[in-house]
C-alpha cells in the first residue's frame, strides 16, 4: 500500500474524502490490521490529508465506528489495534457517550455464526465470542446504557447466548427489565421487546434458565406477561420459532422448544388465551410451513392448557385462523398428510374451530384446500365433507374466484371437482375477469407428484393433455347433470373462450418439453 502511493500517488485518496473513509471501513470489516495501520501511517505522513478534519472526526462524522465494525464482525486483533493504537484512530469502548455500544455489537455477532448476511465475515464460534466479551468486560466495558443500535447488552446475548454469558452479564449489572426496538423483516420496528421475548424467540433455555435464577418469583411472573408493542408475550415469540428459521427442528430442538413453551405456559398459564396484532397462540404456531410431527406435538401441549373458543378461532392480521392456515400450508406428500395434518385439523375441530370463517380474501377452508400447491394428489373427499356443509360453495373471493375456480386449476383435482359440483358449485360462475372454471382448467397445470421416498413424478406432455381433457368432462357433463353445463365457447373479458386457451397451453406445454423443462 505505500509503494502504490508512492509510485500512483494519492489519487482518490483524501481527495475526496468519502472515498478514503470507505478504505478504512472496509479493512477494518475483514480484519486487515496491517492494512488498516497502513492507511493510518499514509494519512499521518502527507499534510494534505490532515489540514483539514483529523481523521476519528470525519468518520464520526460519516457514522463509521470502526470499534464498532471491528466488534460486530467478530474481527478481534483488528478491535484490539484500535483499543491500543491511540490518534488518530484509537477510540475505547466507554468514551464519548456510545457507553456500551462496542460491547453490544460483539454480543449482535453471535446471531451471525450461524448465518452470516450478506456483506458480514464471521470466522470465530460463539464461544470464541464470549471469550472477547468477557475480555472487554474484565477491562471495564460497560454493560449499562442503550446503544445507538436501540440494543442493550442482555437482549444482544439473548438469542444465542450462553447461560454462562447471561450469568455474567447479569452480575455486571445488565438490567434484567431493560426493553429495546427489534427489528423484524416482514414486520419492521417492534418496541419494548425483552430478553425473555428474545431467549423464548429462538428457544435458548440455558439463557432462560439463566435470568429465571436472577429474577425474583414475581418479577419473573411479570416479564412472562409482558407484551411487545403488537402485544405478543413470550410464548408466542416461543411458538414462532417452530417456523421462522432460526432453528432446524431436529428431535434435540423439539424437545428443547417443548421444555420452553412448558415452562412459559408454567409462568404464565393465562398467556394461552392473550390475543396480539398477530392472533393468539395457534396463529403463531400455523404461521408457516407446518411442521409434521413438531407442529402436532406443539398443538397437543397448547390443547391441554384449555384454550378458549375465542383462541382457537383467533384470526391474525390476514384474516386467517390456524384451521385454515394447515389447510393452506402443509406437508406435501400424501401419507405425511394423513399421519399429520389430518389429525391436525380433527384436533382443532374437536376443539371448537370454527368451519364457517373467511379471511380478508373472502376466502373459506374449501378456498384454501383447492389453492394450496401442497396437494399433487386428489383431495380426499372424507376432507372436502368436514367443510362443505358448512360453507357457501359459490363464495367468491376478493378476485371472484371460487373453491371450484381454484381445485379446476389443478388438474389433479378431478375428482373433489366432480364432488363439488356434484354439492351444487356452479361451474358457469365467472370472476372479475369474465373467467370460468373452465377457463382456469384449460390454463391449469399438473401439479408434480412427491413420491414418499421424496423422489419427484414429473408429469408428460400427454399426462397434462389428458389431465385436462378429463378436467373438461367433468365441469360440462357433471354440470349438465347439475342443470348447467359448462361452455368451451363462452368469452372471459378479453375475448379469450376456454377452446383457445387449450390451444396455449397444450403449444406451451410442448415448447417446454422441446427446451427440456
Amino acid at each position: 500500500m505505500h509503494r502504490y502511493v508512492e509510485y500512483c500517488g494519492l489519487l482518490r485518496f483524501g481527495e475526496t474524502s468519502r472515498y478514503e473513509d470507505y478504505y478504512f471501513l472496509t479493512a477494518t470489516k475483514y480484519g486487515k490490521t496491517d492494512a488498516l495501520r497502513a492507511l493510518t501511517e499514509i494519512h499521518e505522513s502527507h499534510p494534505s490529508q490532515t489540514r483539514n478534519e483529523p481523521l476519528l472526526s470525519r468518520m464520526e462524522r460519516a457514522n463509521y465506528r470502526l470499534l464498532n465494525e471491528a466488534c460486530a464482525n467478530a474481527q478481534f486483533e483488528t478491535a484490539e489495534y484500535l483499543m491500543n493504537c491511540g490518534p488518530p484512530l484509537g477510540e475505547l469502548f466507554n468514551e464519548r457517550g456510545y457507553a456500551d455500544a462496542p460491547l453490544v455489537s460483539v454480543l449482535a455477532a453471535l446471531k451471525f455464526v450461524k448465518s452470516p448476511p450478506r456483506g458480514r465475515i464471521v470466522t470465530q464460534s460463539n464461544i470464541e465470542i464470549e471469550q472477547f466479551v468477557y475480555s472487554l468486560l474484565d477491562r471495564g466495558a460497560s454493560v449499562r446504557g442503550q446503544s445507538t443500535g436501540q440494543s442493550n447488552v442482555l437482549g444482544a446475548a439473548a438469542p444465542l447466548g450462553s447461560y454462562e454469558l447471561a450469568s455474567r452479564l447479569i452480575s455486571e449489572g445488565a438490567d434484567l427489565h431493560g426493553k429495546e426496538i427489534w427489528w423484524e423483516m416482514d414486520e419492521g420496528k417492534t418496541d419494548n421487546v425483552t430478553a425473555l421475548h428474545l431467549a423464548s424467540g429462538a428457544w435458548n433455555l440455558p439463557f432462560i434458565q439463566a435470568l429465571r435464577e436472577h429474577y425474583g418469583t414475581f418479577e419473573l411472573t411479570q416479564a412472562a406477561r409482558a407484551t411487545d408493542s403488537r402485544g405478543r408475550v413470550p410464548l408466542h415469540w416461543a411458538l414462532s420459532c417452530l417456523s421462522n428459521g432460526l432453528n432446524w427442528v431436529s428431535d434435540d430442538t423439539l424437545s428443547t422448544g417443548l421444555e420452553v413453551i412448558n415452562l412459559l405456559l408454567e409462568l404464565n398459564p393465562e398467556a394461552i388465551n392473550t390475543q396480539s396484532s398477530h392472533g393468539a397462540v395457534f396463529n403463531f404456531l400455523t404461521n408457516g410451513p407446518i411442521l409434521g410431527a413438531a407442529t402436532l406435538t406443539f398443538m397437543k401441549v397448547l390443547l391441554d392448557y384449555n384454550p378458549s373458543i375465542d383462541t382457537v378461532n383467533a384470526q391474525d392480521q390476514a384474516g386467517a385462523t390456524a384451521l385454515l392456515r394447515i389447510l393452506s400450508s402443509h406437508e406435501t406428500c400424501n401419507a405425511v398428510r394423513e399421519s399429520y395434518t389430518i389429525p391436525l385439523i380433527e384436533l382443532l375441530l374437536a376443539h371448537g374451530a370454527d368451519r364457517s370463517i373467511c379471511d380478508n380474501k373472502g376466502q373459506t377452508a374449501l378456498h384454501k384446500l383447492g389453492s394450496s400447491p401442497s396437494y399433487d394428489d386428489p383431495i380426499s373427499p372424507d376432507l372436502l365433507e368436514m367443510f362443505i356443509p358448512f360453507v357457501d360453495l359459490n363464495q367468491a373471493d376478493i378476485n371472484g374466484w371460487t373453491a371450484l375456480h381454484w381445485m379446476a386449476r389443478n388438474l389433479r383435482q378431478v375428482e373433489p371437482c366432480r364432488l363439488l359440483v356434484k354439492r351444487g358449485a356452479d361451474v358457469n360462475v365467472v370472476d372479475n375477469k369474465g373467467n370460468t372454471p373452465v377457463h382456469q382448467a384449460v390454463g391449469g397445470r399438473l401439479v408434480r407428484r412427491e413420491k414418499i421416498d421424496k423422489t419427484i413424478d414429473w408429469p408428460t406432455v400427454e399426462e397434462k393433455i389428458r389431465a385436462c381433457n378429463e378436467m373438461i368432462t367433468v365441469l360440462i357433463e357433471a354440470g349438465a347433470g347439475a342443470g348447467a353445463g359448462a361452455s368451451m365457447d363462452r368469452p372471459n373479458l378479453e375475448g379469450k373462450t376456454p377452446t383457445q386457451l387449450r390451444e396455449l397451453s397444450i403449444a406451451r406445454w410442448e415448447l417446454e418439453k422441446r427446451r427440456g423443462r
